[in-house]
């Protein structure tokens, strides 16, 4: 539900989302391990959620999850890991197929994020999706610690921030036991 409250309630209906939650819920917390301890909190969201700030319409293909954290370094510097990840949770069958489309999806969500957010490319709509990823982070970041959200927003707009994407895929594949004798 820290995702997104939409996928939890379509999971309820059709089973090939509830095998999308599964597979989002199990890759939170690969990257839940990744980032702990590193910044100030983590802001979290479904992709597909905010794919037409992406240029993009959710079924055409954007990750699942996208992860804010806002990092101060011992010098006072600010600095934003954005982790984006693709998750999947399929039967053994479709797992050669279910490979290349994570693939392709995390690739093109993150080389978007990256040409938008590194200002030795300066594409044009950098500065658009500079200010929705702050906006994200005012919105979805759950933590005590952290009181300056404006000044937050201001650095990451006016590039006063260094920004790292960094992209997963994960791919969790059912077990194909059924068939095979109980030891």
């Amino acid at each position: 539900n820290q995702l997104s409250g939409g996928l939890v309630l379509k999971a309820a209906r059709r089973l090939r989302n509830t095998h999308e939650l599964i597979g989002c819920v199990l890759s939170k917390f690969i990257l839940e391990q990744q980032i702990a301890g590193a910044g100030i909190g983590n802001a979290w969201c479904m992709l597909d959620d905010y794919a037409r700030w992406l240029g993009k319409r959710p079924e055409t293909g954007v990750a699942d999850i996208l992860s804010l954290t806002p990092v101060i370094s011992d010098d006072g510097k600010r600095h934003l890991e954005v982790l984006v990840s693709e998750a999947k949770f399929v039967d053994y069958a479709a797992l050669a197929d279910s490979k290349k489309r994570s693939e392709r999806q995390l690739v093109d969500t993150v080389k978007q994020l990256h040409r938008s957010t590194d200002p030795n490319l300066a594409i044009l709509d950098g500065a658009l999706i500079l200010a929705r990823l702050s906006e994200l982070l005012a919105n979805n970041l759950r933590s005590q610690q952290f009181l300056d959200a404006e000044e937050w927003k201001a650095a990451i707009r006016e590039g006063n921030c260094s920004i790292r994407v960094r992209g997963y895929s994960h791919i969790f594949c059912q077990s194909a036991c059924s068939a095979m004798p109980l030891c």
